[in-house]
């Protein structure tokens, strides 16, 4: 089942921006649901790109790392359950905004890098960057925020994703020490 239309009817109408508009979003009349919406958006998005790299990692039979955004996928979709739940209890009525776009772009650099025969530190490394990444876009966001719900639900995101940070440190100290980097791996491109 899509998580994305869980109870919800996705309406035309309500595509707004992030809906691929290309408006600036008012983040001072966000109000708790459209904020909600925009979390869980989020959550998903990142989830989605996790899975592919997971995907990917194991077509290449590089398990290590793929664990690593396995791991992730599990955490934004328990996450993306929290909120559904916290919407529900906010307003089960109104139709689920859409974010086309999310409001953040997950696109970090680090994720070009994934290749075969991965290590898990460097799978790691790619998840800190995208978690800091959300972080730093929820701390950015509180300062134009009215609605005191949202931004209590702005700081609890804002402190999970820093929590996740920390957690994701922790475990790439705690490998043992690299061996190899993927890079050394990695065949260049050949022209056809």
């Amino acid at each position: 089942a899509d998580r994305r239309g869980r109870g919800y009817e996705l309406e035309p109408d309500s595509l707004q921006e992030g809906g691929g508009m290309g408006q600036a979003i008012d983040f001072q009349s966000l109000g708790l649901t459209e904020a909600i919406d925009m979390a869980l958006a989020i959550k998903e998005v990142a989830a989605d790109r996790y899975s592919d790299l997971a995907c990917q990692l194991e077509l290449h039979g590089t398990e290590g790392a793929a664990s690593v955004f396995w791991e992730m996928v599990r955490w934004e979709e328990e996450h993306s359950e929290m909120l559904w739940r916290r919407r529900q209890q906010a307003d089960d009525e109104t139709p689920r905004r859409r974010w086309l776009d999310v409001p953040i772009d997950l696109d970090v650099s680090e994720l070009d890098s994934v290749r075969p025969f991965m290590p898990p530190h460097d799978a790691l490394r790619i998840v800190i960057a995208c978690e800091t990444r959300i972080w730093e876009f929820y701390d950015r966001v509180l300062a134009n925020i009215k609605n005191e719900e949202v931004i209590g639900l702005f700081r609890e995101l804002r402190w999970d994703e820093n929590e996740h940070r920390q957690q994701l440190e922790c475990e790439l100290s705690a490998l043992p020490p690299e061996r190899f980097s993927a890079a050394e791996f990695a065949d260049e491109p050949t022209p056809h």
